[in-house]
């Protein structure tokens, strides 16, 4: 006589389905299946537009989100690169970013409302560069904005420590944090939508 357990577990997300199946029978067969597949959104629903109250909200939004996130980045970044990299042990993984960022971070809810038409329906890679590109271009052109108005941008001494900076603006190390935060405001935008 066998004891038969099946497990299934499909989840599907916006870009990304994953099916994970288990077996297990008494005799301790275990048998795993996982398939991933990256697929494009549909086609977004015809665009929509939102009172000022809530486009600003959004803005707001967005913009708190990414200095969390830019908080947890830097001060996980910082841990990792001192202990590596300097010898020194950091317990207290302080992270930092700066209040002159909110419209670097507050930016891409505006190009989504001009954008995703035309954006969600393309692939996954194609849809990841573009929102490398998007935030290279934001990134470079606010800093040196801050540059010319403040004299330095406030992560520029922090930029020019890397081999991979481009005129102490952006940073080319940075490259898969800003896809995945591409993707994490795309998820974030869809949802608010409803799309």
């Amino acid at each position: 006589p066998h004891l038969y357990l099946h497990l299934h577990l499909h989840l599907h997300l916006p870009s990304i389905s994953i099916s994970l199946s288990s077996s297990l029978s008494f005799f301790f067969f275990f048998s795993l299946s996982l398939s991933l597949s990256f697929s494009p959104l549909p086609p977004p629903p015809p665009p929509f537009s939102l009172s000022p109250m809530a486009q600003l909200w959004e803005f707001v939004l967005f913009a708190l989100v990414g200095l969390g996130l830019e908080v947890v980045f830097t001060s996980t970044w910082d841990f990792i690169v001192q202990k590596s990299h300097l010898g020194k042990e950091t317990k207290h993984l302080h992270g930092y970013s700066s209040v002159w960022y909110v419209p670097v971070y507050g930016l891409p809810v505006l190009l989504f409302d001009a954008l995703h038409l035309e954006l969600l329906p393309m692939n996954y890679y194609v849809r990841g560069l573009c929102y490398m590109v998007l935030f290279w271009i934001i990134e470079y052109s606010w800093m040196l904005t801050l540059r010319l108005m403040l004299g330095q941008s406030p992560s520029e001494d922090n930029y020019y420590k890397s081999d991979y900076h481009v005129h102490g603006l952006v940073r080319l190390d940075f490259i898969p944090a800003h896809i995945a935060v591409g993707f994490f405001y795309e998820w974030l935008y869809v949802n608010l939508r409803g799309i």
